[in-house]
């Protein structure tokens, strides 16, 4: 996974939401009334792949691979404006707090014989809320299909919870216990944690239901985990001792859903 710096996700946000300013002035406004037949509660859910974490190596020769976090997240957002060509968003998230997806491959003579000499950690913390509010522009891209971009804020609230994951081995005679691995990992919760969301994608107007599939980029302005690693007690080799630290940034592929409003009919009164 692409690290993407600040400036970077800013220049294209603005190149972006630019083009898109200037196609929606020539925009008819008639075009999207369709919208008004759907309500405006959506409700939504997204494979999320966070970015893999940073780890800084501080002593030590034993190293510890990572990947990019999979995680999950539901949500359900209110549309204001929706029959425009222009809107705001603001929606409630629910998303799996990414913690480990990582490994490491210790040298053969650092354990005891018989056992594996590999290990993959894959974890997920508890899920955590986060309220997004962006501003959304539509264009219309064929009878049924719209195209959409949105640039927006979101602020993250965590729990402040706490993580710690150890390997030990046992000797067959089982007199003696090493630990060689430990991480431990801390969630900020003493403040929101603020970010940057990029979308875009399509809207499907469909018979009873809206579809709408997004590519989304979140860009955090702090780390949303932090801690440090540690290998010791090895046969051979010398202790590693490292940090450990979750930017918080991400790809999402959303699909959100708004139901069609029922209408009411009239019965005529008979005389």
């Amino acid at each position: 996974m692409v690290n993407f710096n600040l400036k970077t996700a800013m220049s294209i946000m603005l190149i972006v939401v630019s083009s898109f300013i200037g196609q929606a002035q020539n925009n008819d406004e008639t075009n999207y009334k369709v919208f008004n037949n759907y309500g405006n509660f959506g409700y939504s859910v997204a494979p999320v792949l966070f970015n893999r974490a940073t780890i800084t190596r501080n002593y030590g020769n034993t190293v510890l691979s990572n990947r990019s976090i999979l995680s999950y997240q539901l949500g359900m957002t209110y549309h204001f404006n929706q029959g425009k060509s222009w809107g705001i968003i603001i929606g409630l998230n629910l998303t799996g707090t990414p913690l480990t997806n990582a490994s490491y491959i210790l040298n053969e003579n650092d354990i005891y014989t018989g056992y594996n000499n590999n290990e993959q950690m894959r974890d997920l913390g508890s899920l955590y809320i986060s309220i997004p509010l962006s501003i959304e522009l539509k264009t219309r891209f064929s009878k049924k299909i719209y195209s959409n971009i949105s640039l927006g804020v979101k602020a993250g609230f965590f729990r402040g919870s706490s993580n710690e994951y150890l390997v030990r081995y046992h000797r067959e005679d089982l007199q003696e216990v090493r630990e060689v691995f430990a991480m431990y990992q801390l969630t900020n919760s003493k403040t929101p944690n603020t970010s940057i969301v990029l979308s875009g994608g399509f809207y499907f107007t469909l018979k009873n239901y809206l579809i709408k599939t997004n590519l989304v980029y979140n860009k955090s302005f702090k780390n949303i985990v932090e801690g440090e690693y540690q290998f010791g007690n090895l046969l051979v080799s010398e202790p590693t001792r490292g940090d450990y630290k979750i930017s918080g940034d991400y790809f999402a592929l959303s699909t959100t859903i708004y139901f069609k409003i029922k209408k009411k009919h009239k019965k005529k009164k008979q005389h």
